[in-house]
């Protein structure tokens, strides 16, 4: 997506808030501080999603593409390459600075905030942003795909950010581990010595506290130090493994060429008179007998086998998924001191389950036309004697086991609810489950599937992440703000029966209408992308 695009996003955001926020001028305390939090708590969040998927691209895309080794002949060091390939990324992720610098400005008029106070917010984002760029650049580096690459900033940015949280838990498994050998647990216990040191690494903390306060303290703050050294580090750790994690580029490139000649070579050999029995001794066997690639649906076998994972990573959902969960509540048990009960246990599982469920049905449903694009194989799906729409609903066919097994915990944990639970558990449970409201979080989750395949035929990478920023995050925003200033401006009439009833049968047929829209549009960009 164009960065042009997402800034105009991003200022008309930041206008609809300053438009909040004089509605609500004249009942608040410090306008301008509050409006000034908002905006940079925007941009901070703005900046790490949207940076996180342009940082850690850097270099996979090279590598996916195969074109690395062709920009490792024209001479350049790896250390000219890390900072070409880094600099204009994040020179691209500081111009939403420039965005919202006047807002930040313009809150200055409303009071509650001080100059020096806006200064230090705007360094300390800047140095953010530097962080955020060696994180996805190193990341970038040592994986090979681009949803690794995501996975592996996501992670790394959680260290950053949240420190004192994971060393919490690193100390709370050592301290179990010595008091198994009879040695008292002392290591959390010292945990409060470096505790304003871990606090004040993380800029999270610092937006919400210490870069809005009413004094003159200092521009600088260790925060940003912090950050600065460990972008150096993250820099330095790139450029040592540049040469061990892309030298293997090269080589693939070579290995695609001489199996592109040997494929080129055994077809030859197929097609010549003196060797007929080359394509059927050819023929692909597992186990002794011929592998089944021909399903009374093809394209629905195509999608199962190489976007969901085939069998091995359906077994892979049923089954990890809740030991995954399982085993993360027990570490984080003797961590923690304590394990919980059986009702805790299948809550937490329920939860984690939907969440995870969420993630795989959304990985695999942006990836099944994303392939077909960016790997030239559109035009010969579409080739099929078959409509558009067909074609679509049977990739997508393909696709049901996979999404339905990553499901697996959140099965697993409200069975365990209703097994272990009372009698008023289970009903809660199942009134959940039935609720309007509830079918209408299922209609807004299909949408967002559509609206994210559709997004990922305009983009290769992010399509899924930027359609539920979109829809859960930034229309629950517009929402609720709207929603607010409409019952402020009302007089705070009772509402109850509209929002119990009316809203969610509303908002459903809306649902329903939006995704068969979508679904002509999808149609419609593939047919146009074909015949490019």
């Amino acid at each position: 997506m164009s960065h042009h695009l997402l800034r105009a996003v991003m200022g008309l955001l930041i206008m609809y808030l300053f438009f909040m926020e004089l509605q609500f001028f004249s009942a608040r305390n410090a306008p301008g501080g509050m409006f000034a939090s908002t905006i940079l708590m925007c941009c901070y969040w703005f900046l790490t999603f949207v940076g996180s998927l342009h940082f850690s691209v850097a270099i996979v895309e090279e590598k996916e593409e195969e074109t690395l080794p062709l920009l490792r002949m024209t001479g350049a060091s790896a250390f000219s390459i890390l900072l070409g390939k880094s600099l204009p990324r994040l020179a691209v992720a500081l111009l939403f600075l420039l965005t919202i610098t006047p807002f930040l400005m313009l809150s200055l008029t409303f009071g509650g905030v001080l100059p020096s106070g806006l200064l230090s917010a705007i360094l300390g984002i800047l140095c953010y942003a530097v962080l955020l760029s060696q994180i996805g650049l190193f990341s970038s580096v040592i994986c090979s795909t681009a949803p690794r690459a995501f996975m592996v900033t996501a992670i790394l940015w959680s260290f950053a950010e949240f420190p004192e949280a994971w060393l919490i838990i690193v100390a709370g498994l050592c301290d179990a581990i010595l008091s198994a050998f009879g040695e008292p647990r002392l290591i959390r216990e010292q945990l409060d010595m470096v505790s304003p040191f871990l606090q004040s690494a993380s800029l999270l903390n610092n937006l919400s506290g210490t870069l809005l306060e009413f004094s003159l303290a200092d521009v600088w703050r260790p925060q940003m130090t912090i950050q600065l050294i460990e972008a150096a580090l993250l820099f330095v750790a790139s450029w040592a493994v540049f040469e061990r994690f892309t030298s293997s580029s090269g080589a693939a490139a070579s290995a695609t060429v001489a199996a592109a000649g040997g494929a080129s070579k055994q077809s030859a050999d197929r097609t010549s008179p003196t060797a007929p029995a080359t394509a059927e001794r050819s023929l692909p066997r597992r186990n002794g007998r011929f592998s089944q690639r021909v399903w009374k649906d093809a394209l629905a076998w195509k999608a199962w086998q190489h976007i969901a994972g085939g069998q091995r990573w359906l077994w892979l959902r049923l089954i990890g998924i809740p030991l995954t969960i399982l085993t993360s509540i027990l570490v984080l048990g003797v961590a923690f001191d304590g394990l919980p009960d059986s009702d805790e246990v299948a809550g937490i599982l329920t939860w984690f389950g939907m969440i995870l469920f969420v993630i795989n049905a959304a990985r695999i449903f942006g990836r099944v036309l994303n392939r077909e694009i960016y790997e030239k194989t559109l035009s010969s799906v579409l080739m099929l004697p078959q409509t558009t729409s067909q074609t679509v609903t049977s990739l997508t066919k393909g696709l049901m086991p996979g999404t339905v097994a990553g499901g697996s915990g959140l099965i697993f944990g409200c069975v365990l609810l209703l097994m272990t639970g009372s009698g008023s558990s289970g009903s809660d449970l199942l009134e959940f489950f039935t609720n309007i409201w509830f079918l209408q979080l299922v209609g807004w989750f299909v949408l967002t599937i559509y609206l994210g395949v559709l997004l990922s035929t305009w983009q290769k990478y992010g399509a899924m992440i930027v359609a539920f920023a979109l829809l859960w995050i930034g229309t629950p925003v517009f929402c609720v703000f709207s929603g607010s200033l409409f019952v402020f401006a009302g007089g705070g009439r009772d509402l109850e029966d509209v929002f119990e009833f009316l809203l969610p049968l509303l908002l459903i047929l809306i649902e329903v209408t939006l995704c068969v829209v979508i679904h002509r549009m999808i149609c419609r960009r593939l047919e146009q992308l074909a015949g490019e």
